[in-house]
């Protein structure tokens, strides 16, 4: 084996270790991406429970906002 074959035979060993080291990469990758969808899924999803929440809260704020703070005045009232 002379000197350019063997060399030729070196790059293409070369070649497929560049290939590889992609292939790894890019599936770190999909699963970083997998996990950061599966994360914003749960994110969003707390989100909208959250503004739930505040809406309910909201409501009852509006519907108490008027009833006296101590329960005398009701008293007094009746």
């Amino acid at each position: 084996m002379d000197d350019k074959e063997l060399e030729l035979r070196k790059e293409v060993q070369r070649q497929k270790i560049r290939e590889i080291r992609q292939n790894a990469q890019l599936k770190s990758l999909e699963s970083q991406l997998k996990t950061e969808k599966e994360a914003n899924k749960h994110f969003e999803e707390l989100e909208r429970t959250l503004k739930e929440i505040q809406q309910v809260v909201d409501s009852w704020d509006r519907k108490y906002e008027n009833t006296p703070k101590d329960g005398i005045s009701l008293r007094k009232s009746l």
